[in-house]
């Protein structure tokens, strides 16, 4: 049975030693996080994005791959259209950039599952780490997956933790 969350689970791109990036497609550039799996506040400073207001939060994902080629000059451009829009005087609804194929939302719960558990193997953790961080995996996608759906049924942010903690 597949599993579906919305676009919180987002593949993270390795461009430092200790630096990972993520697309944001409701901005439309990158946001640059600490290089560990695991739940980040989103970068987003456009009004109206949902990480701003309604789901403050992603989870990284990690690929272990490099950032892809170009995507530094895409997240640029994307920049370059962000300020445009906060400086303008009379502000159009915004647009983002399309999101990249690479930078696309996992909605597939096994498919994270097994980036993570790839990850965390080739960091060199002990079997017994490594099922830790899976179960851990398991109860944020959970998690996340509650918050989410009280988010798009409409419930206020306080509404959101009522439920999540119903959820445990």
């Amino acid at each position: 049975m597949i599993q579906e969350i919305p676009p919180v689970m987002l593949p993270a791109y390795v461009v430092s030693k200790t630096q990972w990036a993520v697309w944001c497609f409701h901005c439309g550039c990158l946001h640059f996080h600490g290089s560990l799996p695991g739940g980040r506040i989103a970068h987003c400073i456009i009004e109206g994005s949902p990480y701003k207001s309604d789901y403050p939060e992603y989870y990284m994902v990690p690929t272990g791959k490099p950032l892809p080629e170009g995507a530094m000059k895409l997240h640029n451009k994307g920049r370059a259209k962000v300020r445009r829009h906060i400086y303008s005087r009379h502000p159009k609804p915004y647009v983002p950039l399309p999101v990249p194929e690479w930078g696309q939302p996992l909605y597939l719960r096994t498919y994270c599952e097994a980036l993570s558990v790839t990850w965390e193997t080739e960091q060199g953790q002990t079997p017994e780490e490594v099922e830790h961080s899976r179960q851990h995996f398991q109860k944020t996608w959970d998690q996340y997956a509650v918050l989410w759906e009280a988010a798009k049924a409409g419930k206020r942010k306080d509404k959101l933790f009522q439920a999540l903690r119903a959820a445990a």
